[in-house]
């Protein structure tokens, strides 16, 4: 029996399960392949990869800023030639990678923790590295997966003025209630200053009035025809996405942009080389997403549409089909869902998940 761990990687996954029963071996039996979704591997690094660990980090560190930048620390180029995993998502790793801190740099101010597979539960063992001396004032959390605002319980310790969740799970749930969203952080955090780059205080001084209300941006030429206080109808929906596909394969496709709400989520989960997955929060980053993805050609007669009207100010679109990509030789298949909302004189996407692979023949 063999076992082993495939990291965010469910169509590959899914490729490997359907191997079971068909690979025979030299005695005639048949291999037998099972998955099941699991956490990372909680494995215990040793005296020497602890070394190398000790070297990672050393090369990461700003002695100038006593900055320690651990971002996407398990893809690190010599963790991944010396063949080791070491995911701060795993209890194990994180108390070795914290003790390491604790050892060797006393007066940290400054630490990035992104990208690194992150929970709530994750961040439980990270008190252990306060001291009464402590001066990280500094967190980045963001691109993880924490879910709930359990996680301030396990810094709140530290006299942190700046902290980033972007990207997170807890806080797309959270994108339509500022107000609520800086409330819950500041209750926690008394000294913080800045939550995800925006100044607290002044956000707080200019909007105390609009409690749990979205931020008015200055008014932006948007696609569709509908006031914010109409209903949205499935005609409505269709015709702000004839615009959006107007526009998508030409060179403007970065007023695009104007379609989506200033706090918009726009999500690329991609199996093509030339795209990567990632999450994009607000318009300016959005607008970079749609800029940099290489020259498309839908193919319209390959395109599906299904509307579903949530509610009179709520509708989720879907739409599949077809494209060429400029540098991918095979065709795409794409599948696209966005949450569309009134907003200003007409319809905006709020959210989106864009997904992308290559098309196989058979595949529908």
């Amino acid at each position: 029996m063999s076992c082993f761990y495939l990291e965010g990687n469910g169509e590959a996954a899914d490729a490997i399960r359907g191997l079971t029963k068909r690979i025979q071996g030299p005695d005639g039996s048949v291999l037998k392949i099972g998955v099941t979704n699991s956490p990372s591997p909680d494995f215990l690094l040793n005296t020497d990869q602890l070394q190398v660990l000790k070297e990672v980090m050393a090369r990461r560190f700003d002695s100038t800023s006593c900055l320690l930048n651990l971002t996407n620390l398990h893809h690190d180029d010599l963790l991944m030639e010396k063949d080791m995993l070491v995911t701060l998502s795993s209890p194990g790793i994180m108390k070795q990678v914290l003790r390491l801190i604790k050892e060797n740099i006393p007066h940290l101010k400054a630490l990035s923790l992104s990208k690194n597979g992150l929970r709530s539960s994750s961040m439980k063992m990270f008190q252990d590295l306060h001291t009464s001396s402590s001066e990280l004032n500094a967190l980045n959390l963001g691109h993880n997966y924490i879910t709930d605002m359990l996680v301030l319980r396990y810094v709140k310790m530290f006299p942190l003025t700046e902290l980033n969740l972007e990207a997170n799970p807890v806080v797309i749930n959270l994108k339509n209630k500022p107000m609520r969203y800086i409330n819950l952080v500041k209750k926690e955090l008394k000294s913080l200053k800045l939550l995800d780059s925006v100044d607290v205080d002044a956000y707080l001084a200019e909007n105390i009035k609009e409690k749990e209300q979205v931020i008015q941006p200055p008014k932006l030429q948007h696609v569709g025809t509908a006031s914010s206080s109409s209903a949205i109808t499935e005609p409505m929906v269709r015709t702000f996405l004839e615009q959006y596909y107007n526009l998508i394969d030409t060179q403007e496709r970065s007023n695009l942009v104007a379609a989506y709400t200033p706090d918009a989520v726009l999500e690329i989960k991609s199996a093509i080389a030339a795209v990567g997955s990632s999450v994009f929060l607000g318009q300016s980053k959005i607008s970079e997403a749609l800029t940099s993805l290489p020259a498309t050609k839908h193919e319209h007669s390959t395109i599906s549409l299904d509307v579903k009207l949530v509610n009179p100010s709520n509708a989720v679109a879907r739409v599949k089909g077809q494209c060429q990509m400029a540098g991918v030789e095979s065709v795409i298949a794409f599948s696209r869902t966005m949450n569309i909302i009134p907003y200003n004189a007409g319809l905006c996407c709020s959210q989106e998940l864009l997904e992308m692979r290559r098309d196989h023949p058979g595949n529908s």
